[in-house]
């Protein structure tokens, strides 16, 4: 009898190492201790393109065990992801799809971000499922970037010279970066679960407005008129990088952006032009102070103007010949961040998340152009942000 009982005490104690009560420590594939979860998504008013295929991330917080799952946008289906056995970065599906997923029991953290955007570097992601020992919080994607000139940018300001030249550009135009999380799920094995993701967009729709005030010069007792025919801008102080487990952007690194704005159509009489550019980007970090110009949180503009030809010159089709010259500027938007904010930042300083979906920044502070040249502010009382003028060229097309 005393030898069953220690025999008996010795079985339950090699149970009790081996399986945990609430979270099963046995890592075998085939352990009969695993749950069925299934995952549905909730796009609500989305109108930008909904990617395909998102992937999800089911991490075991105790005992940690990471499963990758590439699960459909619309209906759910999906497969397990695993690394390529040659342990090459690229991920081999299944052969057949699934409506639920069998995974470990215990307490889990699941996210869900899209991985089908060309202009994201996610190597951290395949390394995350490839490593057992590192921890979500190091899952870091980056945008792609770019020297100014680099053939590979969708769109370049033509004929401009960079004044504010501490970084690289981003795409001006780039896919949402779609990203929702579920914490602390206790997943018990004998059920099954119907898991609802809501996906957001980790950037921001931004409206830039500002207005051009044209001033006319008079020469021989004569306005001389002229036309604003189409302006260009660049923004900087755009995080470049996103912690994909917390969905928060990284301020480590800003990078900048070339933008167009709306078509414009002026009238040479007309006294002002009302411009403006929509962006979708992560967000913009402001300058530390409202004197520099350097840096993050700077705005440059590539105005160009014509007037007509003064020697009356004739086009081919009869109309008159106009002579056009490009005007530079720049200015610091402090003012216009303090007062509507593009970032939250948190109290390390190092990340950040938007302050809203959608962003209007309008700048109160009118350009103030002459055909020849901005008219600079001198001060920024009142908490206005100041134009500054950087470069002119004159004549340097004909229309």
């Amino acid at each position: 009898m005393k030898r069953f009982t220690s025999l008996f005490l010795f079985s339950c104690l090699l149970l009790v190492i081996a399986c945990q009560t609430d979270v099963e420590l046995c890592d075998r594939d085939e352990h009969p201790h695993t749950v069925g979860v299934s995952f549905k998504y909730d796009w609500g008013g989305t109108k930008a393109s909904i990617p395909n295929n998102m992937l999800v991330i089911a991490n075991r917080i105790v005992n940690m065990k990471k499963t990758p799952i590439s699960v459909n946008s619309y209906n759910g289906k999906g497969y397990f992801v695993a690394p390529n056995p040659a342990g090459t970065p690229a991920f081999t599906p299944a052969d057949s799809l699934m409506d639920s997923f069998w995974i470990p029991k215990g307490t889990y953290k699941f996210f869900t971000f899209n991985m089908e955007n060309d202009e994201l570097i996610n190597s951290s992601v395949r390394e995350y499922v490839e490593k057992p020992e590192m921890p979500k919080e190091d899952i870091i994607i980056h945008y792609r970037t770019y020297e100014r000139n680099d053939t590979l940018l969708k769109f370049r300001i033509p004929s401009w010279t960079d004044h504010n030249y501490y970084s690289e550009y981003i795409q001006y135009a780039t896919s949402p970066i779609y990203f929702d999380s579920l914490s602390n799920m206790e997943i018990d094995e004998g059920k099954t679960y119907a898991l609802r993701f809501r996906p957001h967009d980790l950037t921001q729709k931004i409206d830039i407005y500002f207005n051009i005030a044209k001033e006319f010069k008079t020469k021989n007792n004569t306005l001389q008129y002229f036309t604003v025919d189409s302006v260009f801008g660049e923004i900087s102080g755009i995080p470049s990088a996103f912690n994909i487990a917390t969905g928060y952007v990284e301020l480590e690194k800003t990078n900048k952006m070339m933008f167009p704005t709306d078509k414009i159509n002026d009238d040479e009489k007309a006294k002002s032009v009302r411009c403006h550019a929509e962006i979708h980007i992560p967000g913009i970090l402001p300058s530390r102070l409202p004197t520099i110009y350097m840096g993050a949180g700077i705005m440059q503009v590539m105005i160009f103007c014509s007037v007509e030809d003064p020697d009356g010159k004739i086009n081919p089709d009869g109309t008159k010949e106009r002579r056009g010259k490009k005007i530079q500027g720049k200015i610091n938007l402090f003012n216009t961040l303090a007062a509507t904010p593009s970032l939250d930042v948190a109290e390390d300083n190092k990340h950040a998340k938007k302050t809203k979906p959608s962003l209007k920044l309008d700048i109160k502070a009118d350009m103030k152009v002459n055909g020849e040249s901005i008219m600079e502010s001198t001060d920024d009382k009142g908490g206005i942000d100041v134009w500054r003028m950087d470069s002119i060229s004159v004549n340097p097309y004909h229309i």
